[in-house]
């Protein structure tokens, strides 16, 4: 079984092959098929598999209503790595972008725009533990997530994405919901933004490379810093993934914690990743413990004050 998201031009006129390899080549991961007209995606440590075919002629969608149409179909399958639904909404809204394309989700049986985003990652996850029990044994136990909701705040060139999508993938197999920022905003801060922002208990920050401030020093995106800034504002946990040389964190996250992030190691990051979310857990459970103390402690103190009161009005 395989989850698929159909490309095609709302005249249903033809797609330029050209035009279509010009953008896949630019593209990580992404390797000529043996079946014609047909390309993979697939990044070889994770086994994430994506299958693009061009020619691809559907018969059977009420939105379509014709019998043959040049599309461009994305598809993967549920043994594919989980994160490959990021690299599936990129290349998706990319190839739109780029080549004047409807999005179209046969499983939704309606057209996706960007601003549906959200609820593409949401049908695919139900998709996804949809056919567990017949196809796949996932590695995603819901009994066993910590109950919190997790905002990456991440850069969005295309150089970052497979770092990314690595983070948010290995977040999603560790908490119960994961926020991001897409779709990808023309200002550095939306309302939309803030609002993830606040429905969630950790921000975490992905703080890549940018410019070059000397040698073996760089800047990283302000939108990211920005995100951070007013997670910290909001009065939220928030913990940065730094990547090596990265200089330029204000002044207020100095007694912040941070995991560095090689690149080219980016495989050792999940058991950075897992320290931190164990001692968060317990760090949070302790504040709960607490905070029910201080909770009973108040209602006894209101009940032994409402006696008193009693007492002296008699």
């Amino acid at each position: 079984m395989s989850y698929d998201i159909v490309l095609f031009k709302k005249d249903k006129s033809k797609i330029s092959k050209r035009k279509l390899e010009g953008i896949l080549w630019k593209q990580y991961w992404i390797a000529r098929s043996t079946e014609k007209d047909t390309y993979e995606f697939m990044h070889n440590k994770d086994q994430s598999y994506i299958e693009i075919k061009h020619d691809y002629y559907e018969t059977v969608e009420p939105l379509i209503k014709t019998k043959k149409v040049d599309s461009i179909e994305l598809r993967t399958w549920a043994s594919s790595s989980e994160w490959t639904i990021n690299h599936l909404i990129r290349l998706s809204f990319l190839l739109s972008e780029k080549l004047g394309l409807i999005v179209y989700d046969p499983q939704l049986g309606e057209e996706i725009t960007v601003k549906d985003i959200d609820k593409l990652e949401e049908t695919y996850f139900k998709w996804r533990l949809s056919v567990k029990a017949f196809e796949l044994k996932l590695d995603i136990d819901p009994k066993k997530l910590i109950p919190i909701t997790v905002f990456v705040a991440h850069s969005f060139l295309s150089c970052d994405d497979l770092i990314n999508d690595y983070i948010i993938s290995l977040l999603r197999h560790r908490v119960k919901e994961v926020l991001t920022g897409r779709p990808y905003q023309t200002v550095s801060m939306s309302k939309k933004i803030k609002d993830k922002i606040k429905r969630s208990d950790l921000v975490v920050a992905i703080l890549t490379k940018r410019e070059r401030i000397t040698k073996g020093k760089y800047k990283t995106s302000e939108w990211v810093k920005d995100e951070a800034t007013f997670a910290a504002g909001a009065q939220k946990d928030v913990i940065f993934i730094k990547e090596n040389e990265v200089v330029d964190i204000p002044g207020i996250f100095g007694d912040y914690e941070w995991i560095p992030l090689d690149r080219n190691l980016i495989g050792i990051i999940g058991k950075e990743i897992d320290k931190y979310l164990r001692k968060y857990k317990k760090g949070r459970r302790l504040t709960q413990s607490l905070s029910q103390v201080l909770t009973h402690f108040r209602q006894n103190a209101i009940r032994a004050l409402r006696k008193l009161w009693e007492r002296y009005l008699k």
